[in-house]
């Protein structure tokens, strides 16, 4: 920044001069460090939630560990240590700006508006109650540091809220716990009209048939219903497999319709504005799905160029 605001473009000199004003502030780098503490909390959750093996179930527990872990921040010692690094991170500026004609702006207390005592009559309200800050640190701890956690945590906890989602805690119970309670088995069972003694009965078949099994699965609905599919136990179990089933399918994020329509814009250009749905589909899924595609067609790119090399393409068409 101080080395492109003495650029010889207009624009380019103007930003970094109102870019370094900003950074050059006590409560942005205040800001900036709680906003790491809080990304460093957040990113197993984050990064899970946008994987493609991720579960309802799974992610509800993820993001309760997240929420536990946030709120262990929220304190007074955290918001020391937060503090204290903000003045480091505010000492290594100061040096860099030394000798400029920026200055860094130290922390203050804001100052309060008291409204006058007629307004204060007019509307029966007074200032007794309000609580007063004496110093900066008080203040950026109530209204910069606490403020921040709150919304996150509020956030979160309003994202993966218990009666949303209490279907599908039911049915993980079912499916995932050895022992799941008599109330989870009757929501799945009125829920998906399944025959509850049914649901028992096959349960406890497939936990003896695991437990009797020498190879070890995950508890995670896609490992159960591989692993169900290959035993050929879905046969023998339908309406425990078919729950395995539903839980494995349910998707709790729309990660994957995002790289949907992401992929839409490279495949469908102007240049192939004509092709129709069926190739369209074909080529999308082999984009999407590209990782399992390159396992599978080793010789994709051999295939690609006999493909260029014939004169008559469209008759090999999918």
């Amino acid at each position: 920044m101080l080395e492109l605001k003495d650029d010889k473009d207009a624009k380019t000199s103007s930003d970094a001069n109102s870019l370094l004003n900003a950074i050059c502030d006590f409560e942005f780098v205040l800001c900036l460090v709680c906003l790491k503490v809080i990304l460093s909390n957040v990113n197993a959750l984050c990064r899970y939630l946008q994987s493609n093996t991720m579960d309802v179930i799974s992610a509800r527990k993820t993001a309760e560990g997240t929420v536990n872990a946030l709120q262990g921040c929220r304190n007074d010692g955290s918001f020391d240590t937060v503090w204290q690094m903000a003045e480091h991170n505010s000492d290594l500026i100061k040096n860099v700006i030394k000798d400029t004609k920026f200055s860094f702006k130290e922390a203050t207390l804001p100052r309060i508006h008291q409204p006058s005592k007629r307004l204060q009559a007019l509307v029966a309200e007074s200032s007794e109650g309000h609580t007063h800050h004496t110093t900066a640190i008080s203040h950026h701890r109530a209204n910069t540091y606490f403020v921040a956690f709150d919304i996150v945590i509020g956030e979160i906890k309003e994202r993966f809220t218990v009666d949303d989602q209490d279907i599908l805690c039911a049915l993980g119970d079912v499916v995932l716990s050895n022992k799941p309670s008599n109330v989870s088995e009757e929501k799945v069972a009125k829920f998906y009209e399944f025959d509850k003694d049914l649901i028992q009965a096959e349960k406890a078949i497939f936990s003896n048939f695991l437990s009797e099994s020498s190879c070890e699965t995950k508890r995670t609905p896609t490992a159960l219903t591989k692993f169900m599919s290959v035993n050929k136990l879905d046969v023998i179990l339908p309406t425990f497999f078919r729950l395995c089933k539903i839980l494995a399918v349910i998707p709790a994020t729309s990660c994957s319709a995002e790289r949907s329509f992401s992929c839409l814009r490279r495949l469908k250009t102007y240049t192939r504005n004509s092709m129709g749905q069926n190739r369209l589909n074909c080529l999308a899924v082999l984009n999407i799905e590209r990782g399992y595609t390159n396992r599978v067609m080793k010789n994709i790119d051999k295939i690609i160029d006999i493909f260029g090399q014939r004169k008559n393409r469209k008759a090999y068409f999918f």
